[in-house]
């Protein structure tokens, strides 16, 4: 029976060795685990904060586009009412010219007229 003791006593202990490089291995293990999702919480939170910058810049962007929008629109605008003015005045020149010209051909009309039958 000593004998049977003692193998039972030598198994122990190699299952308590067995289970200790288990522990010790599961330990680290966990010690990586953590290391490994520290850094990836680090890079989450480093990906949040890029996200959230690109979305102001995005956004500058967006309202910059919309101003720029605005000011071609009122550009545009005020060069066609420029360009109806300068039209409408031309029409008006041109007008006050046929005008002109109607009366000075009434004149020599008359002149020519008179100065025959006189």
């Amino acid at each position: 029976m000593v004998g049977c003791t003692c193998l039972l006593f030598c198994g122990d202990m190699t299952v308590t060795r067995q289970v200790k490089r288990e522990l010790m291995f599961f330990q680290e293990n966990v010690h990586e685990n953590r290391e490994t999702l520290l850094m990836l919480q680090k890079l989450g939170n480093q990906h949040q904060q890029v996200a959230q910058s690109l979305h102001g810049e995005l956004m500058e962007h967006h309202e910059r586009l919309e101003e720029l929008k605005r000011e071609s629109a009122e550009r545009r605008d005020s060069h066609r009412k420029r360009m109806k003015e300068m039209i409408d005045k031309y029409k008006r020149e041109v007008k006050g010219r046929e005008g002109q010209a109607q009366e000075v051909r009434r004149w020599k009309e008359m002149g020519e007229g008179s100065g025959r039958g006189g």
